[in-house]
């Protein structure tokens, strides 16, 4: 490939990218309509099945987590993908430890996605002329002018998901619902 010819290709995708945030629109929900939205997210974390959900202009794919229970402690591993258009998804990966109702801890990593890591592996490789750290975070911030804060409405969900997910694997095998005794007669 030419100079000329790599040049005009990251120039391009910049321009792109840099339209594409100046027309991006930014949505944001109601109170019930939000509420909702967490309910039908923490549901699907607990009990499965994935769902989709649009929170704040943002979706999501929830996938249910995996739990694991120790002694006196519940721990949930979950996934919730951050949908991209025409790039690969953000993921974000979060671990959930419960013990007796109460929340112990909560880790959350995230792999980013969109156009950032592959363009700077390109920009690596067209020599010593391109600075990729500098590429990469250049698109990595105007991925976030053009998509929000993502990362705030996917921390909700798991802040939603770790004070709904239950201690026992007793109460995920009732589908979340609360105990009725059975009628005697």
């Amino acid at each position: 490939m030419s100079s000329m010819f790599r040049t005009l290709v990251t120039s391009g995708l910049m321009a792109v990218m840099a339209m594409a945030a100046m027309v991006a629109p930014v949505q944001a929900d109601s109170p019930a309509e939000l509420q909702a939205k967490l309910r039908k997210a923490t549901r699907a974390a607990i009990y499965g099945p994935e769902t989709k959900i649009k929170i704040n202009g943002h979706e999501f794919t929830v996938k249910q987590a995996s739990m694991r229970t120790t002694a006196n402690i519940a721990t949930y591993h979950g996934t919730i993908s951050h949908q991209l258009s025409l790039r690969p998804d953000d993921q974000m990966y979060y671990t959930i430890q419960k013990s007796e109702g109460k929340v112990v801890s909560v880790r959350i990593s995230i792999s980013r996605g969109g156009l950032a890591p592959i363009v700077g592996a390109i920009a690596a490789n067209l020599g010593p002329k391109y600075a990729s750290d500098g590429v990469e975070s250049f698109l990595s911030s105007l991925g976030a002018q053009m998509d929000g804060s993502w990362e705030s409405a996917a921390r909700l969900i798991v802040t939603s998901i770790s004070l709904k997910a239950p201690d026992s694997r007793a109460a995920i095998r009732d589908g979340g619902k609360p105990y009725q005794p059975k009628s005697s007669k």
